[in-house]
């Protein structure tokens, strides 16, 4: 009987176990498809995987590598044997002339295919007539076709494998290959042989890499599973940017087919960081107006018959009907004047508000902003976290906000200044705050920071911004700290006359969008149209608030209620405010360029270069730096005195400006050593500007009998994907110095070399 019973309660459970089993939701089968052997470059789809974030949508994914001899990813995708492909720029034309193909993502924003070739090329026209390796159809269209189409290119190629074509360029045989960016380069230079690369974006040709694929009639079919799949995939990639020495690792011990190394994986991974560039895009955005710049490419050249499918391969398709437009809600600080305010009538003011604005109307049109009124920043914040707005004009970002909010990358920043009684002693710095009294706006991020890193200095927290300018001016506290237009606007408004701007701190308020979470392109979008921005526009709207045009409403009731009395009062409190705006536009202005010759100093260069770094990785345009400094200058002040040396590095600066353009950055390094940052410009226009400049200069200077005759030298470097700053500078530096022990009075540059037909 008991036998009886266990087995009884056996087939229970299995009719149960089965039953429940009926009811689980079946996972749904995936397969993708890449375009090459497993590496880094995929690490994203390895972290989704491996993460779990693919079982937590409910799919079940299948990642293939490229075999030899196979057919391509997009072949494969149009005959149903795999659910995504991977593709590069051979993509975008397939879809661009078939309608079954829909275009899902874009991950990497800038081609990862080059040519690597012989040390003797530096140009495309120089490939004419050379022996170039190809492993397919040269009709094919891809980035590289694309630049010999444009340069009028006619080489001879040579079609082979990918290991054959490699071994024959090791022999001489080919002088050209086209080569992955961390494959090719890094297995020549590791055997010692000598090789230049052509990369397509340095010559004008845009392109996109590692696009995902699907057919359109399975995303109509199942809508769902690919947003989860994209979702799961975003979060991955997301993961293994923050993680890529774990990545590295998994690739190691899971995938790694190619036999790679450990240095070879991690050098692999900071290459694809800068070709996927997350912090000026959202991982996986499809940027509609770069791909219609590289189908425009791919017209031009012939790769493609027309551009008819273009607004449709993209899916999700755009919403809305043709001319809609997408209504945004924003929401602003009302008392946050210059920077972010409502004037007496309720609309929107201040050098955010108006940042913004412009920023809509020249970048983004497809949207209509929509104001939110708030009669509070904590109101306004509020209605930002319950969906009533979706973007803020101005937010700090902190580790708190991270979940709650998307920022943008800064558009505005401004250093903190330091207010003081007119009777106080000098302080030229946070320093010299120890032991003192600094009143600060209770609930301040800076509060922290000062207890962090001045741990002396004794904070006096206030209601506001406001009152933390009246405890100093009536002696409860020593000092309080503004951003420089904020104080400008408090010292107006306190009017009191026995406050000053003391000094200008090392601190910078970095302001920044806050996005919804609801909108994660946007971020995107907008750090976009932030890069673009022309430096005179943001300046015009910087000088429209610093310059006050409109007196404040409480002014103009003085002059209706206080007759001849108001009137002597707002004469001698507009000329304290115009002394007080002088002085804080001075003290700004002063923070970032030398005094002497009004060029930009280290600061000055150091909140600019990441901005033209960030422009160059996401449109490919150029970006030249020049080192040059003065031949002999220490003679020329030994004999003709400091005094005259001063005035040799004034003309200096004056000539070079005379013959540079407006958007170039002049800087003082140091001494008579100098830096020219030219953006979006071509190697060698970058060359013959250097050689102009070292002829002008020592022209400029033999024909001014009361100066001695000057000239310089400089270094020529242009920058290189993925490098930092600090690597341009000091390579430029480096050819400086080879400038001079050569004689002198020349230009030494690493740029690449007009070739032979364009100099003929």
């Amino acid at each position: 009987m008991f036998m009886v019973a266990r087995l009884l309660s056996l087939v229970l459970l299995c009719v149960f176990a089965a039953g429940g089993h009926a009811q689980t939701e079946k996972p749904f089968p995936i397969i993708v498809q890449f375009h090459w052997k497993h590496q880094f470059e995929y690490a994203g789809f390895y972290a989704a995987l491996q993460q779990g974030y693919y079982q937590q949508a409910g799919l079940v994914v299948t990642l293939q590598s490229l075999k030899s001899g196979s057919l391509s990813p997009i072949a494969r995708l149009r005959r149903g044997e795999v659910t995504f492909a991977l593709s590069n720029t051979r993509g975008i034309a397939a879809a661009l002339q078939d309608d079954r193909l829909v275009l899902l993502a874009n991950y990497f924003k800038r081609p990862a295919s080059i040519f690597v070739v012989k040390p003797d090329i530096h140009m495309p026209t120089d490939l004419n007539g050379r022996r170039i390796g190809m492993t397919h159809d040269k009709r094919q269209a891809s980035v590289l076709t694309a630049l010999l189409r444009t340069f009028n290119v006619q080489p001879k190629y040579v079609i082979k494998g990918p290991n054959a074509m490699l071994a024959a360029f090791r022999r001489g045989e080919l002088d050209a290959i086209p080569a992955y960016v961390s494959n090719e380069p890094v297995r020549l230079k590791a055997e010692g042989v000598p090789f230049n690369v052509i990369e397509p974006w340095m010559f004008g040709i845009e392109g996109m890499d590692d696009n995902l694929f699907a057919r359109r009639d399975f995303v109509e079919r199942h809508p769902e599973q690919v947003r989860a799949f994209l979702d799961a995939t975003r979060r991955g990639w997301e993961y293994a940017l923050a993680h890529p020495l774990e990545l590295v690792e998994t690739i190691l011990a899971n995938w790694n087919e190619q036999h790679k190394t450990r240095g070879d994986l991690v050098l692999e991974s900071y290459l694809v960081r800068q070709l996927i560039m997350p912090g000026v895009y959202p991982v996986g955005q499809v940027d509609r107006a770069r791909l219609r710049r590289v189908a425009e490419t791919l017209l031009s050249t012939g790769l493609v018959n027309n551009l008819a499918r273009l607004d449709q391969m993209v899916w999700p398709p755009k919403g809305g009907s043709v001319g809609s437009r997408q209504t945004l809600r924003y929401c602003n600080d009302p008392g946050w004047m210059p920077i972010d305010y409502v004037d007496p009538d309720g609309a929107p003011r201040g050098m955010a508000v108006d940042v913004v604005q412009w920023l809509f109307t020249h970048y983004l049109p497809q949207y209509r902003l929509e104001h939110v009124a708030s009669p509070t920043w904590q109101m306004a914040l509020e209605h930002f976290r319950n969906g009533r707005c979706d973007l803020l004009v101005e937010a700090v970002q902190t580790p708190q906000r991270a979940g709650q909010m998307l920022f943008t990358r800064p558009y505005l920043s401004f250093p903190f200044v330091i207010i003081t009684r007119r009777d106080a002693p000098y302080i030229s710095g946070l320093s010299d705050l120890s032991g003192r009294r600094v009143a600060r706006q209770q609930g301040s991020a800076l509060i922290d920071l000062l207890r962090a890193r001045y741990p002396a200095i004794h904070i006096v927290p206030t209601r506001d911004t406001y009152s933390a300018f009246m405890a100093v001016a009536r002696g409860e506290a020593d000092a309080t700290l503004a951003l420089g237009p904020v104080a400008q606007y408090m010292l107006a408004r306190a009017g009191t006359g026995n406050l000053v701007i003391s000094g200008v701190t090392d601190l910078e308020y970095p302001i920044r969008m806050a996005v919804s979470l609801n909108h994660p392109q946007l971020v995107g979008e907008l750090n976009q149209a932030i890069a673009l921005m022309p430096p005179e526009a943001l300046a015009r709207i910087k000088a429209r608030y610093l310059l006050l045009p409109e007196s404040p409403w409480w002014q103009r009731w003085l002059w209706v209620g206080g007759g001849v009395s108001a009137l002597l009062l707002i004469a001698l409190a507009g000329w304290r405010i115009y002394h007080l705006r002088r002085q804080a536009r001075s003290a700004s202005w002063q923070a970032e360029h030398d005094p002497l010759t009004g060029a930009l100093n280290r600061k000055g260069f150091a909140d600019r270069i990441e901005t033209l770094i960030e422009l160059a990785d996401r449109t490919g345009a150029g970006l030249c730096l020049l080192m040059f400094d003065l031949d002999h200058f220490k003679q020329i002040n030994d004999t003709w005195g400091h005094a005259v040396g001063d005035e040799v590095l004034k003309k200096l600066v004056h000539t070079v400006r005379a013959h540079v353009r407006e958007g170039d950055l002049l800087v003082r390094w140091g001494g008579e050593e100098f830096v020219l940052v030219c953006p979006g410009i071509h190697p060698d226009s970058a060359r013959r500007l250097a050689e102009k400049l070292r002829r002008e200069v020592e022209r400029a200077f033999l024909a001014d009998e009361a100066l001695p005759p000057v000239t310089i030298s400089l270094g020529l470097t242009c920058y290189r994907l993925g490098e930092s700053p600090a690597q341009m500078v000091r390579r430029a530096d480096e050819l400086l110095y080879a400038a001079k022990q050569a004689g002198r009075n020349q230009v030494k540059s690493d740029c690449p070399r007009p070739s032979r037909a364009e100099t003929d």
